[in-house]
């Protein structure tokens, strides 16, 4: 399911798995509620220019199976202040 929604966005962080590869989180928080969502590299470029507590329009995709939740960032989009 798509879901699209207004957040601020307060930043990226990189961290290493059990194997030694890198990868990047950004979070996004919305009310009081905070999602950490991976990042490819495509999303990260995409990322670079924000600032912490930009606000941002972010589309995401929610997929649900029995044994976990994906999130996944399909689109994230500066909103200009007014």
């Amino acid at each position: 399911m798509k879901v699209e929604g207004n957040f601020k966005f307060l930043g990226t962080e990189e961290f290493k798995n059990k194997e030694g590869k890198s990868f990047t989180s950004a979070g996004f928080l919305q009310g009081l509620d905070v999602e950490k969502i991976l990042l490819n590299e495509e999303h990260q470029q995409i990322i670079r220019g924000l600032k912490p507590m930009q606000d941002v329009k972010c589309v995401l995709k929610i997929s649900i199976n029995q044994d976990r939740t994906y999130v996944n960032l399909l689109e994230v989009v500066p909103i200009s202040a007014k």
